[in-house]
């Protein structure tokens, strides 16, 4: 690797790490469009240059669960982006979570999803498709997006 390329690798890096994140919480195990959604909306937000964090792809899916460790990652965005789709009682907690730590947050669902306890529970965003969940999120994330100087 020539010295260049190295400079502009290292670049890179740190412009990636200056990108604005988003907490995600969804459905994961018990979801079987889960990687599709996933997809939907890691590219909404690479969009608007905002980078996602799933806090899975860190650890493993059956690790134990780490109150300190979530409060941490959560501390680290600047909105959570929560799909309440399937009526996952451990997204319910993590948007506690976020909630508790004065994230801002986005919230969706599949059409029809009962929404439960949570604060905002009218700002929800329904979709009826994941073209329509990228939508939604790109809309409700533009306010977050990044937009490098110079």
């Amino acid at each position: 690797m020539t010295t260049a390329t190295a400079r502009f690798r290292d670049r890179e890096r740190h412009h990636d790490s200056m990108r604005p994140l988003v907490y995600v919480i969804m459905p994961v195990g018990s979801d079987p469009d889960g990687p599709r959604r996933r997809r939907r909306i890691a590219a909404a937000a690479r969009a608007l240059g905002l980078r996602t964090y799933f806090p899975l792809d860190h650890r493993p899916h059956d690790a134990a669960f780490d109150a300190a460790t979530i409060r941490f990652e959560m501390q680290r965005a600047v909105v959570a982006l929560a799909d309440l789709s399937l009526q996952r009682p451990s997204c319910y907690y993590e948007l506690g979570v976020a909630h508790g730590v004065g994230l801002a947050t986005v919230l969706v669902a599949v059409s029809g999803t009962p929404i439960h306890q949570t604060a905002d529970r009218d700002s929800v965003s329904f979709y009826d498709s994941l073209d329509e969940l990228g939508k939604i999120v790109e809309d409700r994330l533009r306010r977050y997006a990044y937009a490098p100087a110079g």
